[in-house]
């Protein structure tokens, strides 16, 4: 039992350290880095970092974050300059504010020419998040933004490119 008191003390006095790196940056064991420091022994140094306070909300859409997710999901099959071309997916110019399924010469699927689709924040905010359930029968082939925060930045960055 002694061993075992021992061991938990132990266990205690390691998670309430905090470990200095070359670079001067604080990290606690628990594994969240705070403010950079020159004196880790301080208050603020076992603090995180100012930028990143739990439970507190960010400003909005970043249009950033949403030029990534194109980037990153979108830009194989779309692109967005007035007038670029279309790929397996149409030019994306323009379409706010436009029925689904109007891009001149794009070969669309009859589900999304028959949907009816206006396209705005609320409907792309839906459709992102599984586009197949969404509008059954189209031909994208696009698994979906599972994360709202990401589908709000990337209409945030769409909104921005995208308009007329």
């Amino acid at each position: 039992r002694l061993c075992l008191l021992i061991q938990r003390e132990k266990s205690r006095e390691r998670q309430s350290q905090t470990l200095t790196c070359p670079k001067r940056a604080v990290h606690r064991q628990d594994g969240h880095k705070s403010v950079l420091d020159k004196n880790p022994t301080s208050r603020e140094a076992s603090q995180p970092s100012k930028g990143k306070q739990p439970g507190k909300m960010g400003k909005g859409p970043n249009q950033k974050k949403g030029a990534k997710i194109f980037k990153t999901k979108c830009s194989q099959c779309h692109t967005v300059e007035e007038g670029g071309a279309h790929k397996q997916g149409p030019n994306l110019y323009g379409f706010f504010g436009r029925q689904s399924g109007q891009a001149d010469g794009y070969s669309y699927s009859g589900a999304n020419k028959k949907s009816g689709v206006m396209w705005g924040e609320d409907t792309l905010f839906e459709y992102l998040e599984n586009p197949k359930k969404y509008m059954k029968g189209t031909k994208m082939v696009f698994a979906g933004l599972k994360k709202p925060n990401d589908r709000k930045d990337l209409i945030a960055y769409l909104k921005k490119n995208c308009s007329a």
